[in-house]
């Protein structure tokens, strides 16, 4: 067929609309608006359907769902993908056995988190099987904003019924709080039957009725000078690390 009459005929995501250089070449037009010079024998062969932005995004495409796709493999289905799936059915099930206490009482999961793909984007892998998704705000629902990955031994604190508390600027449970500073249960109990709240459950100096007579002398009680909030911090990034890293190779083997 002549170059002439080609124009106007459609390839694939091409359009001719003119001439080329020579008469083994022709212009054409992607669907993306992009204006090359293609060689016509590739055309009516089929190996040209698209300029070369098109096929790279095509492509992009094509792994970045193959990624999300290899999460849900039936009888494989990654860590991430399970808490993904039970989130929304928590929130989205009356017969799930923990709706009550999620979608029974209007905590949703938000729309954009309807899609597998977004939420991973958002949340990324989940850390290890040590891991939970945690509600910072337990009376709002499943959001990027109120959510993030926890360990087992901290997320079970965050209920409607934890009390919360700041240390060194980081937000953490009472139970959490009396671990990190050397107070015990019995002394913040006491404060909360006082109407206390806040930061004086936790306030030092201690009030004196909380002070022991020992030897016929008054002494105050003596508390663990408060963590290092970096250090914290380093520590939990080191253990989360060794965990994810235990259970790559736990994959392996």
């Amino acid at each position: 067929m002549k170059a002439n009459a080609l124009i106007g005929k459609i390839f694939g995501s091409w359009e001719v609309v003119g001439l080329g250089r020579t008469g083994c070449y022709v212009l054409c037009r992607c669907s993306c608006g992009m204006e090359r010079e293609v060689y016509r024998y590739d055309l009516a062969a089929g190996k040209s359907t698209k300029c070369r932005d098109c096929r790279r995004l095509e492509r992009a495409e094509a792994l970045k769902q193959a990624s999300v796709h290899a999460h849900a493999r039936v009888g494989e289905k990654s860590p991430t993908y399970r808490t993904w799936v039970g989130m929304r059915s928590r929130c989205n099930n009356p017969k799930v056995d923990s709706w009550a206490h999620y979608g029974g009482r209007g905590i949703k999961v938000c729309e954009r988190w309807e899609s597998f793909e977004n939420f991973l984007a958002d949340m990324g892998l989940r850390p290890s099987l040590n891991h939970w998704i945690e509600r910072y705000d337990v009376d709002k629902g499943y959001s990027p904003d109120n959510c993030g990955w926890e360990l087992k031994e901290v997320q079970p604190h965050n209920k409607t019924t934890t009390v919360w508390v700041e240390v060194e600027g980081r937000r953490v449970s009472l139970a959490t709080a009396r671990r990190l500073l050397g107070i015990s249960r019995g002394t913040t109990d006491a404060r909360i039957a006082k109407g206390l709240s806040g930061g004086d459950l936790i306030a030092a100096p201690l009030p004196h009725n909380e002070v022991s007579a020992l030897g016929g002398k008054a002494r105050q009680k003596k508390r663990p000078a408060v963590p290092d909030p970096d250090a914290i911090a380093a520590a939990a990034d080191a253990l989360e690390q060794a965990e994810a890293q235990q259970e790559w190779l736990g994959a392996l083997s």
